[in-house]
């Protein structure tokens, strides 16, 4: 059986413990591999809210693939982030193991950089709102609650009925047009026709 560190390249320096290293791989089977793993470490009341895909469905859409992997010298240990990137460029497939903001954030900070990722769709919970908030992304629209759209396995009691939101980088045209504010819509198709305006198409 292959181990992480045998998949992954090593870093050319060995590496404090608990570093973590980001990587970019072009595999998109592995990809899904270390997603469906990492996303079982996820508290079962969100998990449903990572959206994971097929190998093919990353291959299809020519998506940019990124982990970042807590080494201990030069041995992989564990994927601490993972997400891709779209051809489109919408970041997709966000997941994190729990306990690693900082993580979290310099990871998106690199993806950004690297990528120029345009936007994202997220259930929009306090902790992302500040998260993204940090990052400078911006809201573009969003939408109520819908029960019959929920994640599988999504725990209300825990984590509330957060909005549907879409947000956007820098990278996205008209950013600088974004307020930033909570605009919502009922109707869907009001909804991405407002999107289309900043050239979004979900």
């Amino acid at each position: 059986m292959k181990t992480l560190s045998s998949i992954l390249e090593k870093p050319e320096m060995e590496t404090r413990k608990d570093e973590p290293v980001y990587f970019e791989f072009q595999n998109p089977y592995l990809f899904a591999s270390l997603l469906q793993g990492l996303r079982e470490t996820v508290n079962p009341g969100v998990r449903g809210s990572v959206d994971l895909y097929p190998g093919d469905w990353y291959e299809e859409r020519d998506c940019r693939l990124f982990a970042a992997v807590r080494y201990s010298g030069t041995l992989a240990l564990a994927p601490l982030c993972i997400a891709a990137v779209t051809e489109d460029g919408e970041l997709v497939s966000l997941c994190a193991s729990p306990g690693n903001h900082a993580v979290v954030k310099d990871f998106l900070k690199e993806i950004l950089f690297t990528s120029a990722f345009r936007y994202l769709q997220c259930l929009e919970t306090d902790k992302l709102r500040a998260l993204y908030s940090e990052l400078g992304l911006r809201r573009v629209a969003g939408m109520p609650w819908d029960s019959d759209l929920k994640p599988e396995g999504w725990d209300s009691s825990r984590f509330g009925h957060p909005s549907f939101m879409v947000y956007a980088s820098r990278y996205l045209p008209r950013f600088l047009d974004l307020d930033d504010s909570k605009q919502m819509f009922t109707s869907s198709d009001a909804f991405n026709r407002h999107l289309q305006n900043f050239d979004i198409v979900l």
